[in-house]
């Protein structure tokens, strides 16, 4: 029995009634802490794409907010503008026509009419 062949069957019955070695415990616990802390490395970064997906999109919400805002706030001012225009372009409209009609002249008419643009 000194010189046997063992096949790999044989080295597993033989091992099955010893206790493990210090090596070999220390490998399987090495792998329990390597499994460990790889299910923890995914958990983190899920956790870290969710947030970093969070950020982004409450700074699109937030940019989209600020533009919406500005929009609106040019928009406002342009209509502002717009309406001082019309209410100026009107105002002269009408001085030049009351010219026309109160002087009952059409020299001055045809002046103030070529000084508002009409032709």
């Amino acid at each position: 029995m000194g010189n046997e062949v063992l096949t790999g069957q044989s080295v597993v019955d033989a091992k099955a009634g010893t206790p493990e070695s210090d090596l070999e415990q220390k490998i399987r616990s090495l792998e329990s802490n390597l499994e460990k802390k790889h299910a923890e490395l995914a958990a983190y970064e899920a956790a870290a794409t969710a947030e970093m997906k969070n950020q982004c999109d409450m700074g699109i919400y937030e940019l989209k907010g600020r533009m919406d805002s500005w929009d609106a706030k040019w928009a406002a001012q342009l209509e502002g503008v717009m309406a001082n225009v019309e209410a100026a372009t009107y105002e002269v409209k009408k001085y030049c026509i009351g010219a026309i009609i109160s002087v009952g002249s059409l020299a001055i008419g045809a002046i103030c009419m070529t000084a508002c643009g009409f032709k």
